[in-house]
């Protein structure tokens, strides 16, 4: 067995070489999925996988070359795979800030003459909800950056249940993050009989498109009774709205 583990440490110190050579490629790689595929498809992971498994490699190189006490070689293996891991990253950061991962933003303007609101920012003054004005009973914020958002919803009067949020596209009717946005903004509340908040700052995020390409989501409040399990829509309202950049 320890021949065998000293067979195979001297097989790898002769890679040190290569190593570095392979991370550039990856590199090289990586940089043309970012610039032609957008984030999440198959060969971005295996981009990622690949860079992974020469991170180990280029480790295993260095503890062999130790063991071998081959300084020179150890000193050159590690120099140039910084080096070159690096340059690798500074390059693949700077395709990554000038390529969208996801282009759904810019894919769906906003068309001229659509009317829609505008979130809540960090620091902007809550409006005052008015039962006589529907429009007033939703308020979405933006809370984390793009995409993340937080909703306060009033309402006169409901059975208990739960309120939750379905969100679209809103010149196509695209379904945007569908069973997250469910899951996240859903509430549960007892019968409420007088006009009041039923749900205070629960956040939610959409994650179709990227920080800045802005684009029109109607988003609807639903209601589903405790009782009889009946699901009624309660209020839509478009708003100008950005995904969430990873």
């Amino acid at each position: 067995m320890k021949q065998q583990l000293n067979s195979f440490l001297a097989q790898l110190s002769k890679m040190w070489w290569l190593l570095p050579l392979l991370s550039a490629l990856c590199a090289v790689f990586k940089g043309w999925v970012i610039i032609t595929y957008p984030y999440g498809s198959l060969l971005d992971y295996v981009a990622n996988t690949l860079f992974v498994l020469l991170l180990i490699g280029q480790v295993g190189v260095l503890i062999a070359l130790i063991r071998r006490k081959k300084r020179f070689s150890f000193i050159l293996s590690m120099l140039s795979f910084i080096i070159v891991f690096c340059l690798g990253f500074g390059v693949l950061a700077f395709l990554d800030s000038g390529y969208s991962h996801d282009p759904f933003g810019m894919q769906h303007p906003i068309p001229a003459g659509l009317k829609y609101h505008e979130v809540l920012h960090d620091g902007d003054a809550q409006p005052k909800a008015d039962v006589n004005d529907r429009m007033s009973y939703l308020q979405i914020e933006q809370v984390a950056g793009g995409g993340v958002y937080a909703y306060d919803f009033y309402y006169p009067t409901l059975s208990a249940g739960e309120i939750y949020l379905r969100c679209y596209e809103a010149t196509e009717g695209i379904a945007l993050s569908e069973s997250s946005v469910r899951k996240r903004s859903r509430v549960s509340v007892p019968a409420i009989h007088s006009f009041g908040k039923v749900v205070d700052k629960q956040a939610f995020t959409i994650y179709e498109g990227e920080w800045g390409d802005y684009y029109a989501v109607r988003v609807e409040v639903w209601h589903k009774d405790a009782v009889s399990g009946k699901e009624t829509k309660l209020l839509e309202k478009v708003y100008k709205m950005e995904g969430w950049t990873r």
